[in-house]
């Protein structure tokens, strides 16, 4: 760990609203705008970043975490622990939508929607450096962090008495690559960014008296993880780990009492 870390403090603004039209019974739709400035932000850097920086100049507080070179004045390790980073400007709205419907005295029909846009996502890297900009960037090399401009999760849950079937799907956005500093050069490399993604879920649920049970299918059609160049998983484990996992099935019981 790292001892010397200090207090984040930060400032938070949400603006929303949530309505429900009177011409459409069981809709609720709601909208969010959020704004969050940290300051001595608490975060992890891109190795390459703290390479970067200490090799130029730019951060030399980042000497500090690579350790010394060994017998052939190779690199051996960095030391990338929690530290006061610099600040944060970030922000974004949240889209949501609800619709429950009732087909019959025993069977109901209910949809969810939440999509999320990112507006903004500066990021200072040094307390009193450049401001930069991770938007729609994915920070590869093994850090594998990423901030897709757009992510959306929709639900779809039909209910008849106690048997449930739900279908879920996950959308997120396509990245530019980037090493922490700059941008990935696509006239330069043939990989350079990660495409949009989806995944879908499908689950089977029946209550029977007090006992509870799941089966689903996570990952139904199997789909890989993209590839990025991060040196260890040949994709972002943090961002894609249901694809990495790929297909797999679940059975769930439960009790209450």
């Amino acid at each position: 760990g790292n001892s010397k870390l200090s207090p984040e403090p930060a400032r938070t603004y949400t603006i929303g609203t949530v309505i429900p039209p009177r011409w459409v019974q069981g809709m609720r739709v709601g909208d969010t705008y959020w704004h969050y400035t940290n300051k001595n932000m608490i975060n992890t850097l891109p190795t390459q970043y703290i390479i970067d920086g200490c090799a130029t100049g730019s951060a030399p507080s980042q000497c500090g975490f690579i350790n010394p070179r060994n017998a052939a004045q190779q690199l051996t390790t960095v030391e990338n622990v929690y530290q006061n980073v610099g600040g944060l400007r970030t922000s974004g709205i949240d889209f949501d939508l609800s619709y429950r419907l009732r087909v019959t005295a025993v069977d109901t029909f209910t949809l969810s929607n939440n999509f999320q846009q990112l507006v903004s996502y500066l990021q200072q890297n040094e307390p009193g450096g450049q401001w930069n900009n991770y938007a729609g960037r994915l920070i590869y090399q093994g850090y594998g962090a990423g901030m897709p401009r757009v992510r959306d999760y929709a639900t779809a849950t039909w209910q008849h008495k106690n048997f449930t079937f739900t279908y879920m799907m996950n959308y997120t956005g396509g990245m530019k690559w980037n090493d922490g500093t700059t941008d990935v050069s696509c006239k330069e490399f043939y990989y350079c960014k990660t495409p949009g993604i989806f995944s879908h879920d499908v689950t089977v649920g029946y209550t029977l008296n007090r006992w509870n049970f799941l089966a689903g299918v996570n990952n139904i059609l199997d789909k890989k993880a993209p590839f990025v160049a991060d040196g260890t998983t040949n994709t972002a484990a943090q961002m894609y780990s249901s694809e990495i996992i790929g297909r797999y099935v679940f059975l769930q019981a439960g009790v209450n009492f």
